[in-house]
């Protein structure tokens, strides 16, 4: 028995579906929605390092004020003021210290959008980098960066707070004894 043989055939062409361009105009739409909010969240970030920066420094100057004047002691009447004061300003040195570990400046190149990384680079290497779309992970870094220096400033307030309550307890101490 015979067979015959079996006609070549050709493979079915896929069609790629063709955009319209409606569809492309909409896809390019939201790629510049998207650069536009990439760079609105990290404008907002470095103004709220920025601002961040300024709540340290007031804190510095408030506190260093306070402790300047509070913080020395005063002839009291009895060893319970001198304790309250030493407490006030052990409190106030405290809070001075989150405060200056909010305002240090990190040095070592972590992150690109650390200062120290960009100052390592030659030229070429910069271009290259900056080629990169990379603003996703700067905003993740800014936003580690902001969430620390809050943390610092917050526990910097609380305990600017217990040396306030231990100050105004030792002037109350001295004025009842």
């Amino acid at each position: 028995m015979r067979t015959r043989p079996i006609p070549h055939r050709r493979p079915l062409r896929t069609r790629r579906p063709r955009l319209s361009a409606r569809r492309v105009r909409a896809a390019r739409d939201r790629a510049t929605r998207l650069d536009q909010r990439l760079d609105a969240t990290i404008t907002s970030l470095e103004g709220q390092l920025s601002r961040c920066d300024g709540k340290a420094n007031l804190l510095l100057a408030f506190n260093g004020a306070v402790l300047l004047v509070g913080g020395t002691p005063a002839g009291g009447k009895g060893r319970l003021v001198l304790v309250f004061q030493a407490l006030s300003a052990c409190g106030l040195l405290a809070a001075i210290s989150f405060v200056l570990l909010a305002v240090w400046a990190r040095t070592r190149p972590s992150g690109r959008t650390a200062w120290p990384f960009w100052a390592l680079l030659p030229a070429g290497q910069i271009r290259d980098v900056l080629a990169d779309d990379r603003r996703a992970e700067d905003v993740g870094a800014l936003s580690r960066l902001l969430r620390t220096k809050y943390r610092r400033i917050n526990a910097s307030i609380a305990l600017t707070l217990v040396g306030l309550a231990l100050a105004l307890t030792a002037s109350w101490t001295k004025a009842l004894l």
